[in-house]
Parts: structure tokens; sequence; C-alpha cells
């Protein structure tokens, strides 16, 4: 399984379909500043040992990218080990929360 780079409208694109959760993998304090609407807060440093919602569809986000590139990472492996069940597709917010804001803010 590959994991799939969104850019900002992909990722809104993707995040209204069924069967796709979208998970906020920054710390609990910057997900209570804002989110994005619909998100489930599930910090990288509680990942490890956290119980993931079953969903056929995983986006995750963070700030710039990069801790959602390393949450992708860490579900593709739990998949690949038999260790997440009913998941068909990975992604994440390649440009991070912060462009979302800035494009959605321009789109307003």
């Amino acid at each position: 399984m590959r994991i799939k780079n969104l850019n900002c409208t992909e990722f809104e694109e993707s995040r209204q379909n069924d069967g796709c959760i979208v998970l906020d993998v920054r710390e609990p304090e910057e997900f209570e500043s804002s989110h994005v609407p619909g998100a489930i807060s599930l910090p990288l440093s509680t990942l490890g040992g956290a119980v993931i919602p079953s969903a056929s569809v995983i986006i995750l986000y963070c700030q710039s990218g990069y801790r959602s590139k390393v949450a992708a990472e860490f579900l593709v492996h739990q998949i690949q080990n038999g260790a997440l069940d009913g998941v068909d597709e990975v992604m994440h917010l390649k440009p991070g929360y912060r462009q979302w804001v800035i494009e959605n803010e321009a789109g307003s």
C-alpha cells in the first residue's frame, strides 16, 4: 500500500467521501486552537497506543505535513502487518493545515 499525498484541493474533495475519516495528528492544544471541521484529534505522540477509528479511507494532516507523513507511514506499516484491518487507502495533506487555512481564507 502506498500513501497518497494530497494537495489542498484534493484534500477537500477526498474528505467529503463516505467511509473516510480525517485525523489531526497535531498535539491537543493545536487541535483546540483550530482544526478542520469534522476532524478527529489523534496526536502523533499517542498514535502507537491509540485505537484507530475504523474507516476504509484515512486522511491525516498536521501543521506542515511532516507529522502526518510519519503517521501515514506508521499506519501503512500496521496495515501491512495485519494490525489494522479494513483500511483501503491512507492519505495525507502534504502541504499541511497551515496551507489549507491560507487557501481556504483566500477562497472565502
